[in-house]
């Protein structure tokens, strides 16, 4: 399929879509084969689910200064004769899993597509910040021949900064409860000192973790520092 070259982008201008635009010509024009104009090369054809967002990311994340990544999919269906999409990593390292129904997009009151939220699920990790909007194109489309998704797949930044905020007052407070118990103990303070120790080891520089945690693994405690309240 020919995508037209078109010169790049003025500084200060980013790419910034409307969801009826992704629909309605980017992922149509796709569908039926016709060229569209992509300025900034933003738009990979990918077999999403051979690779995590971390991979993706990787690959395609530093082309472009914008948190967002797109990506052609084809359809692939969880059962031969069956309508629900297969969402896992073929290495089985986590899946892509449903949080919202879908939502309808539409131009001057008229159908062009539909949009699913989805949030990725590590195998080791569990629930991460990494987002996709799926967008597809309405089931009587006339174009909907190769059964091609539209794929918007990007880092909640917010939540990832919140997430780490959580952590670093976890682990200070561990670290601030071992000073306090410490100093007890030298000064020889017994309502202070009869408290229980909390050894720490050393994970790097800067992450200090209570040792009645070391028997867990480090991303399992990072999964409990995550839901901490602030």
């Amino acid at each position: 399929m020919e995508i037209r070259p078109w010169n790049p982008l003025s500084r200060g201008i980013r790419f910034f879509p409307t969801e009826v635009e992704l629909v309605h010509y980017y992922l149509a024009n796709k569908a039926t084969n016709k060229p569209f104009q992509d300025p900034t090369n933003r738009f990979q054809e990918v077999e999403l689910y051979n690779y995590t967002p971390h991979q993706l990311n990787e690959r395609y994340g530093g082309l472009h200064k914008e948190a967002e990544m797109y990506f052609f999919v084809k359809k692939v269906l969880k059962h031969r004769k069956g309508k629900r999409l297969e969402r896992r990593i073929t290495n089985n390292s986590g899946y892509w899993r449903s949080t919202t129904s879908e939502i309808d997009i539409k131009l001057a009151g008229n159908l062009v597509g539909h949009r699913k939220i989805l949030v990725y699920y590590s195998r080791d990790e569990g629930k991460t910040n990494w987002l996709m909007y799926e967008y597809r194109l309405p089931d009587n489309n006339m174009v909907q021949g190769d059964d091609w998704l539209l794929c918007q797949v990007y880092l909640n930044e917010m939540e990832e900064t919140k997430y780490k905020t959580q952590l670093n007052l976890a682990l200070k407070s561990a670290a601030m409860i071992n000073f306090l118990t410490k100093t007890a103990n030298k000064q020889g303070n017994p309502r202070l000192s009869s408290a229980p120790t909390m050894k720490s080891k050393q994970l790097d520089s800067d992450r200090i973790v209570p040792s009645h945690l070391g028997s867990i693994s480090t991303d399992l405690l990072f999964k409990k520092a995550k839901s901490a309240p602030l």
